[in-house]
């Protein structure tokens, strides 16, 4: 009346596992399964535990037993009683986990510099998807669908959340950029700021967004800085704001960019 289940390389499910009616186990031998990872059991008794049960089966993570039987399995499977669950309770562990990721989301949605319009949408694709999540769950009848609509949902919402991020950090580098040219007419430093700014709106990830941004600013650092020094002294020396192509004069060992007509 003992069960052995042992070495089953490329078991990751045991479903319908009982100790009544047809079956009646008095002890439960389950080693060396890495790949297990969720037991069903039927059965309103546990069976007792063998020897070094579980041995080898790091992968597991679920023991579902009926929903007023839990307490006992966790009494007498105490070396696993973190991993014993009812089918409902497991449901409402993947729910929660849905709904406060669709939360946070949708803070985070709220809290971005996005318009008002695209907030909308977004929250709407959020709820969208843990309404859809939700359903599913409830209607589910194994573990297995349970986690895979949970993980379904959960990366759903995360690239929702991706997209956000996107959106709002393209706008966000363009300003940066923008606010380092202010003022700046020269034809080169504007061409270097431009083709940072396409390359920012074409981007894919904000990862993309900060390199170009950053190296961008970096890149106009002493363009910018000169350009501003020579409008300075040109301002200084003629009392007004000149316009037009660089000209260099040199004198001796002394060169001086002016901006002008």
């Amino acid at each position: 009346n003992n069960l052995y289940i042992n070495k089953c390389k490329n078991i990751e499910i045991i479903n319908n596992f009982t100790n009544k009616k047809t079956i009646n186990i008095n002890k439960l031998y389950i080693t060396d399964c890495e790949k297990l990872k969720t037991i069903t059991c039927l059965g309103s008794t546990p069976p007792s535990l063998g020897t070094d049960v579980f041995r080898g089966c790091n992968a597991l993570f679920t023991i579902i037993v009926p929903e007023g039987a839990v307490d006992a399995y966790k009494t007498a499977w105490s070396s696993v009683a973190d991993k014993i669950y009812s089918l409902e309770s497991f449901k409402q562990i993947a729910l929660s986990e849905v709904n406060a990721s669709a939360t946070t989301a949708i803070e985070a949605v709220n809290a971005s510099i996005l318009s008002a319009d695209v907030k909308a949408d977004l929250i709407s694709r959020i709820n969208s998807m843990k309404n859809k999540a939700t359903q599913d769950i409830n209607a589910a009848t194994n573990t297995t669908d349970i986690t895979s609509t949970k993980d379904k949902a959960l990366d759903a919402i995360l690239g929702i959340v991706m997209d956000m991020e996107l959106m709002a950090a393209k706008p966000e580098a363009i300003d940066a950029i923008d606010a380092k040219i202010a003022g700046v007419e020269d034809s080169e430093i504007l061409a270097i700021a431009n083709d940072a700014k396409a390359r920012i709106e074409a981007a894919t990830s904000t990862t993309d967004i900060d390199a170009i941004k950053n190296k961008c600013l970096s890149d106009l650092e002493i363009p910018v800085k000169y350009y501003n020094s020579a409008k300075a002294q040109i301002l200084g020396t003629m009392g007004e704001e000149k316009t037009g192509n660089a000209v260099k004069v040199t004198k001796g060992d002394k060169t001086i960019i002016i901006y002008g007509p």
